[in-house]
């Protein structure tokens, strides 16, 4: 009843109960059609608090540069601090707690509801419920957080769906498929759309949080077109979104690590195997986590040799300045 705006701890009891009849009536659909209506508020959910954190948060910025251009005094600050950062706060626990229930039930519903499974179930009655777009829009939410994206209900499903009423999931989607169709078959024509659908994604993205991963994915796509400045700026872009986003370092990292054939003119040849490692560097700076991938790249590089330092009169904590398509300046190793 309460619907988005119910507690996860209701969400966790409600997809066990399904479960349980699952069980006794020996029957998945019903734990499928649980999952998917507590799923599809979870994210609705999600999306509602995220919101609300992200406007809190950039409200406390901007409270911020009022207090440095002295248009606020320090109490009136302190007053409106204290409520955002309570608010923000609150915010954050529900997107924590929402997102562990979520987490808990796509883990749970994995033995019911596997890609054959919810193959089956879907194409039997997709001719009944193709016209339901609210229908359609559960089927492909499920289909593609399980992966299902191979399936053929799941593609004409999602095809409905971002015809009939296109968002920045049904692109999101979209971008995804057709992204994966070209590392099939190559396609240049498939790279293209693939762009032009995450380009969709971003602009009709409603948080940083997504905005940062379509943006990603923008990048990638743009890396795999060999556009690498387009990629680069993709790539900031979803840092401006989400600053500890390591994994978008890296891919300016490997960038700028494939560069060889483009800066091999450049004034230290080999120097861009330089900035790459600024760019691992700040990936484990910033997201600890991906620590393991970003050190594993950067174990790859090659930097110029000491004879090609010793004759340009450089030696290692030297700054120097990295042209071609890089343009940064970066420190000799």
């Amino acid at each position: 009843m309460e619907k988005e705006n119910t507690q996860p701890a209701i969400w966790d009891a409600y997809y066990q109960l399904a479960e349980n009849i699952t069980k006794a009536k020996k029957d998945t659909s019903i734990v499928v059609e649980a999952y998917e209506r507590a799923t599809d508020y979870l994210d609705l959910s999600i999306l509602n608090a995220t919101k609300a954190y992200e406007q809190g948060t950039d409200a406390l910025e901007e409270l911020q540069k009022q207090l440095d251009n002295s248009q606020i005094d320090r109490m009136a600050y302190d007053k409106q601090a204290k409520k955002l950062t309570n608010d923000t706060t609150r915010q954050a626990k529900l997107i924590t707690n929402y997102r562990k229930t979520l987490a808990k039930i796509n883990n749970a519903v994995t033995p019911y509801a596997s890609c054959e499974v919810l193959d089956m179930l879907y194409t039997k009655k997709f001719d009944e419920i193709k016209g339901d777009l609210t229908a359609v829009s559960k089927m492909v939410n499920t289909m593609f957080k399980g992966g299902c994206t191979n399936s053929q209900v799941f593609q004409d499903g999602l095809e409905i769906l971002h015809k009939a009423n296109p968002n920045r999931n049904t692109a999101y989607m979209m971008g995804n498929l057709t992204f994966k169709n070209y590392a099939k078959n190559q396609s240049s024509e498939e790279l293209s759309r693939a762009i032009e659908f995450f380009k969709e994604a971003v602009n009709l993205s409603e948080t940083h949080e997504q905005k940062a991963d379509a943006n990603y994915m923008l990048a990638l796509a743009y890396r795999m077109k060999g556009s690498f400045s387009e990629s680069r700026s993709a790539a900031y872009e979803a840092l401006k979104s989400r600053p500890n986003m390591g994994k978008a370092y890296i891919l300016i990292g490997d960038l700028y690590a494939s560069s060889g054939g483009r800066c091999s003119d450049d004034q230290v040849p080999g120097a861009y195997a330089w900035a790459a490692a600024d760019k691992y560097a700040k990936a484990v700076a910033v997201d600890p986590s991906c620590a393991n991938e970003a050190n594993a790249q950067r174990a790859k590089l090659r930097y110029p040799s000491k004879e090609e330092l010793f004759k340009r009169g450089l030696s290692a904590g030297a700054t120097v300045h990295v042209g071609c398509w890089i343009q940064e300046n970066t420190t000799v190793r």
